[in-house]
């Protein structure tokens, strides 16, 4: 399964910790509902809230996503692989947001963040596809992944 959400580390990062980031609740109940093993990817960016005086590096990315990992209840989830992408690598190859599970795609526009704190407190545009479009969703995946400049980790 794949997450691809520009912003989903940078606002779990930020999010009150009084309260479920959208990525953590998102993971949380995967992890609950899952019939089997899973592994996810996410394909995030190094956004503002990222870098400059609040810079993070990817150890410290590993570390917030193991802390994560750590706190799901079931152990469904066996697997979380990381690839955090240059913001301007999402601007050129990457614009939407969106999960997917093997051949079906699901497009959120908001992205996980329709998942933090108790309820949804903004409108989301969201669609289900499969079929012939998702090759162009993986696509997007792999240019995300391949980019020169992407750091990634991998959380067992």
């Amino acid at each position: 399964m794949s997450i691809v959400d520009r912003y989903a580390i940078g606002q779990h990062i930020a999010h009150a910790q009084d309260q479920l980031s959208g990525l953590e609740r998102f993971l949380r109940l995967l992890d609950i509902d899952a019939t089997g093993q899973r592994h996810v990817t996410i394909y995030s960016a190094w956004t503002a809230d990222l870098s400059g005086a609040n810079r993070k590096s990817i150890d410290d990315i590993e570390t917030e996503l193991r802390a994560v990992f750590g706190r799901l209840p079931n152990k469904n989830i066996k697997r979380i692989k990381v690839f955090m992408v240059p913001n301007t690598g999402f601007r050129d190859d990457g614009h939407d947001r969106f999960v997917r599970f093997g051949d079906y795609v699901w497009d959120i526009g908001l992205g996980l963040e329709v998942f933090d704190g108790a309820y949804s407190a903004k409108r989301s545009s969201a669609g289900f596809k499969s079929g012939t479009a998702i090759g162009g969703y993986k696509s997007v995946e792999q240019d995300l992944a391949g980019n020169g400049d992407t750091k990634s980790r991998e959380i067992r």
